[in-house]
């Protein structure tokens, strides 16, 4: 099982330990074929990994956290734990200690129940080191391992968080935590049948901690070359904050004037402060007495587009996001996206997009301008071109078609400038 990390200090004592082990039953210490009683236990445990940490105590007892017994075994990361009584249930937890004697607080608590007599020995399952963090957006896969006699099957108790899987034959635990449940502390027992008559369970519980999610978007806008553009952002956040930071990426010379705006009344002093040629700082805080949190559209960054340039896209990138909560510690996970922007020039430019098995085709052009839409299977065949659309005048900054997938491999798209 996974304990959680301690710090401690003896008075006296310049040294600071810390315990962050996972103690498991690793297997009954005596199981001979003709004796199915079990009167020890071997328990095992991860090393710490601070160095002024010399040995480990193993305290034990029939009572939860009402330890009987106290056993010191130096520098070794398993025991054999002996004088059980048959059909009883004890309980077990570890300590550190230092070289002056200072002593780390319980680690969390494992069970083992002892056989009785004649009756077959349960399951035994041994956790793997493993962190006890979680991230929203990455998959956690755990391999768990049990022993014991005849086939094995592995579930998960109820209470087990939403998405969590484990494959019921071989123990392998997979879960891909989502935004919704960032933030949350969650106890996940794992149960092992043993199939067989009788039918025999064991459990073991580890915790996971899914860290804070925070996540930037800036969004993406079409303008005119050397006209006054924005872009949208967005934040999804799941604690409160009170201040939001980052740097935007871009291309030199093709986004001047920075600036924010935004009509969020949960939004107070923002700024966009150039720090280079082509970066600039982005700095969002929250309204007196507000915070943000959850999904929060929180302004717009404002820009003027380069003039004279050709229709082409532009792609910001926002990076090393820092998010402040409301008792001043940063948000523990924090991501950021990548915007575009689409600058009209005098030119016309296609995108294609697949949607569902259908081919969707924007034409970005100035406004004013009649073009049409030609498309051909061959580009090694000059004569090949025929019409896709009829002439169409541009209204808008871009326009959508729509074109049915045919049976060629592939289909070749450009745009005419009408008389």
């Amino acid at each position: 099982m996974i304990c959680q990390l301690d710090n401690f200090k003896k008075e006296g004592a310049a040294l600071v330990l810390f315990l962050s082990i996972f103690l498991a039953v690793l297997a009954p210490a005596t199981a001979p074929a003709t004796a199915l009683a079990a009167q020890s236990v071997i328990v095992g445990w991860q090393a710490s990994t601070n160095t002024g940490v010399v040995g480990y105590n193993i305290y034990y007892g029939t009572q939860s956290r009402d330890y009987t017994n106290k056993l010191s075994v130096g520098a070794l990361t398993a025991t054999n734990i002996s004088g059980l009584v048959a059909g009883a249930t004890y309980y077990f937890a570890a300590t550190s200690y230092g070289a002056l004697n200072q002593e780390s607080p319980y680690s969390s608590e494992i069970s083992y129940a002892v056989p009785a007599d004649g009756v077959s020995p349960l399951p035994l399952i041994a956790l793997p080191a493993m962190t006890n963090m979680a991230t929203v957006g990455h998959s956690l896969v755990v391999g768990m391992k049990a022993t014991g006699l005849g086939s094995l099957t592995y579930s998960l108790g109820s209470g087990a968080p939403a998405g969590a899987w484990i494959n019921p034959t071989n123990g392998l635990f997979v879960w891909n935590p989502q935004a919704a449940q960032a933030g949350t502390s969650n106890v996940i027992s794992v149960i092992v049948t043993q199939n067989g008559d009788p039918t025999l369970t064991a459990t073991q519980s580890f915790s996971l901690v899914v860290q804070d999610y925070i996540s930037l978007s800036p969004g993406s806008n079409l303008v005119a070359a050397g006209s006054l553009g924005g872009l949208p952002l967005t934040v999804y956040a799941s604690t409160p904050l009170t201040n939001l930071q980052f740097t935007l990426n871009y291309p030199p010379g093709q986004l001047t004037n920075l600036f924010f705006s935004s009509t969020n009344p949960l939004v107070g002093p923002a700024s966009v402060t150039p720090t280079g040629p082509c970066q600039a700082l982005v700095t969002v805080g929250a309204a007196a007495g507000q915070s943000l949190a959850g999904s929060q559209a929180l302004g717009t960054i404002g820009f003027n587009a380069a003039a004279g340039v050709n229709t082409k896209f532009v792609y910001v990138t926002a990076g090393a996001p820092v998010a402040l909560k409301p008792d001043g510690t940063t948000a523990n996970y924090t991501q950021a996206g990548r915007g575009r922007v689409t600058i009209v020039g005098p030119d016309a430019m296609l995108e294609p997009q697949l949607a569902g098995g259908t081919r969707n085709l924007i034409v970005y052009g100035p406004l004013g301008v009649s073009y049409q839409v030609e498309s051909c299977n061959d580009l090694g065949n000059s004569g090949a071109w025929s019409a896709a659309t009829t002439p169409f005048t541009m209204t808008n900054l871009s326009q959508t078609f729509q074109f049915t997938p045919d049976t060629n491999l592939a289909a070749f798209y450009r745009t005419r400038q009408m008389p």
